[in-house]
């Protein structure tokens, strides 16, 4: 078998977060840490601090550049966002006007606040359904539109513990385990264990890429479902998103949902769909429609985040695009279940643990992910009641995908097609 390397993406998708050439001033200099922000080197709680602080300090000396007063109110909205940001938030940008990108990031930036102070208007105790967690900082490909940053700082295997002890004392029983890819972890296998231990149920989502069925075997009893992701019925176009140093990542993943027939793990396929992909979805359902431990299919928008405008123009669909797309499945004899997701109903929705302990939310569009705290050093349930976060969406609902359920594998009336 051919190995493959481990990959770390180094902002492969905005160059321009490097911000190459001197700054003629000091002003120039807060607009590219600014600009940095969102690098994968930048996104932790202590640039972000140090960001906002040297923003403070030169807009107490330019109070008059419009520019300054939308990044800053942006900044506060990223970084821990309560009421007395929100509040500054709308203090920097009210009265304020501008034209063409400044003027549409402008508007983004009122509307994110008004969005947040609506949020905390109506706060409550209601705890998330379920929990993301990208455990591993580490991935076997890179995949165009990746939304994990890849921190360097990696929680250990005891502070882990700590934090699902954290998590289950709130009551929160699902957790949806990631990475990077996390078999890749060399602690994945005790983590698994433990969570299971405090009552979790556990779906983990990999490439596939590196399972193998000794690991499978090993980590089966602790599992409710396996994520595994196919973009496309041929190894051509699933390899126009996830990309790696080897063309079998395809042959790699039916490998996978073969090994997870034979121990009877139940399989969820995720699918990003994008421009590569979007007339291609009828033939991946025929595709995988013919494995019976597929008991449920998920369709994702295309997400934009840290994205390139030429990326976007390469890969974005329009909401009815998708719609259309996922319409068109409806004829499709599918054993399971099928959801399609608009990027925009997941907007806000997610409670991510990022590898370091560090949780964040996302919106909707390519600058847009939200630090809300940490799993180890603060107010779980305070973070929950994020002004960030939106509680009407999905991921504080009910779900089902965690229960151990067979998989019919047949069907009269085609497949189920439901929204969430």
């Amino acid at each position: 078998m051919r190995t493959n390397p481990l990959y770390r993406p180094v902002d492969q998708m905005r160059p321009e977060y490097d911000c190459s050439g001197s700054p003629t001033s000091v002003l120039d200099l807060v607009h590219a840490q600014f600009k940095r922000r969102m690098s994968f080197a930048s996104f932790t709680e202590d640039a972000f601090r140090c960001l906002v602080l040297m923003m403070e300090e030169a807009f107490s000396l330019w109070p008059d550049d419009v520019r300054l007063r939308i990044e800053l109110a942006m900044a506060l909205l990223q970084f821990r966002p309560d009421q007395s940001s929100l509040m500054r938030a709308c203090a920097l940008t009210d009265g304020v006007s501008a034209d063409g990108e400044l003027g549409a990031n402008l508007l983004r930036v009122r509307y994110l606040t008004k969005r947040m102070l609506a949020h905390s208007a109506v706060r409550n105790d209601t705890l998330p359904d379920r929990i993301n967690w990208a455990v591993n900082n580490r991935c076997p490909m890179v995949c165009r539109g990746c939304y994990n940053t890849f921190l360097p700082d990696q929680l250990d295997i005891r502070e882990a513990e700590l934090a699902l002890d954290r998590i289950c004392a709130l009551g929160v029983k699902n957790l949806i385990v990631s990475g990077g890819d996390p078999i890749l972890w060399p602690e994945i296998q005790r983590f698994l264990s433990y969570a299971s231990s405090r009552g979790f149920r556990i779906g983990l989502d990999t490439t596939g890429y590196s399972l193998t069925m000794e690991l499978l075997s090993t980590i089966r009893p602790h599992l409710s479902y396996l994520g595994l992701p196919i973009d496309g019925s041929s190894p051509h176009i699933q390899n126009l998103v996830r990309r790696t140093g080897d063309r079998d990542v395809l042959a790699r993943v039916f490998q996978a949902i073969d090994a997870c027939q034979i121990y009877g793990v139940p399989v969820k396929i995720n699918t990003i769909v994008s421009r590569h992909n979007i007339s291609d979805l009828y033939n991946i359902g025929e595709t995988i429609r013919r494995f019976p431990y597929i008991r449920r299919w998920s369709l994702f928008q295309w997400w934009p985040l840290r994205s390139t405008l030429a990326m976007r123009n390469a890969l974005a669909v329009t909401d009815s695009e998708f719609d259309a797309a996922i319409d068109g499945l409806s004829k499709l004899e599918f054993p399971g279940q099928i959801n399609g997701k608009r990027s925009s109903e997941r907007e806000f929705s997610h409670v991510f643990v990022q590898n370091n302990g560090q949780i964040t939310t996302f919106g909707g569009r390519e600058e847009e992910e939200f630090l809300l705290g940490h799993i180890l050093r603060d107010d779980l349930r305070a973070i929950f009641n994020s002004p960030a976060l939106d509680k009407r969406t999905a991921k504080f609902l009910p779900t089902r995908r965690f229960a151990q359920q067979s998989v019919s594998l047949s069907s009269d009336d085609g497949p189920n097609i439901v929204a969430a």
